[in-house]
């Protein structure tokens, strides 16, 4: 910005690149890489998205018969591949643990090591002691409809403990 005027500090000192900023020789191949990248994920994005929105529904709907869970936050707007759901009476605090074969947590990576509920979920209305039964769970991109099969019985079952 031009007022008030930031100086930076160079974060790597030698050559002069960037202005003196940054130097060393840019990562050619790293950056003709991210490109290749980028363009193997736009052609696959439409197909990848709708065929983990397909397993992702699923398994939404397997777990509100199984589990009575809900879903937290909008059916519409989100990402085609997560879902955030609460299963009353099971605090995610518990959940978690009790299923090692599984990854997913109460909230985001920045602030899973907090003890207290989301404040997405607690900003969005819904009441702590819901979010607390909260959690949050990603298909990737290679999750086959086994898997996902596989992770619902393996919620469900140890919902069943809980809820006895």
């Amino acid at each position: 910005r031009k007022s008030p005027r930031v100086a930076l500090k160079a974060q790597i000192t030698g050559g002069g690149q960037e202005k003196g900023l940054r130097s060393g020789t840019l990562n050619v191949p790293g950056i003709v890489g991210f490109g290749k990248a980028c363009e193997l994920a736009m052609k696959e994005c439409w197909d990848t998205g709708s065929r983990l929105s397909s397993l992702r529904t699923i398994f939404e709907q397997l777990l509100e018969q199984k589990c009575a869970a809900r879903i937290n936050g909008s059916i519409r707007y989100r990402l085609p591949n997560t879902t955030n759901l609460r299963i009353p009476g099971v605090k995610a605090s518990a959940l978690i643990p009790a299923v090692p074969s599984l990854g997913f947590s109460t909230g985001s990576a920045c602030t899973s090591a907090l003890p207290e509920p989301s404040h997405v979920l607690t900003g969005m209305g819904i009441l702590p002691e819901f979010a607390a039964e909260s959690f949050r769970i990603s298909l990737g991109k290679y999750t086959t409809e086994d898997e996902m099969y596989l992770a619902v019985d393996t919620i469900s079952q140890a919902v069943a403990t809980f809820i006895r």
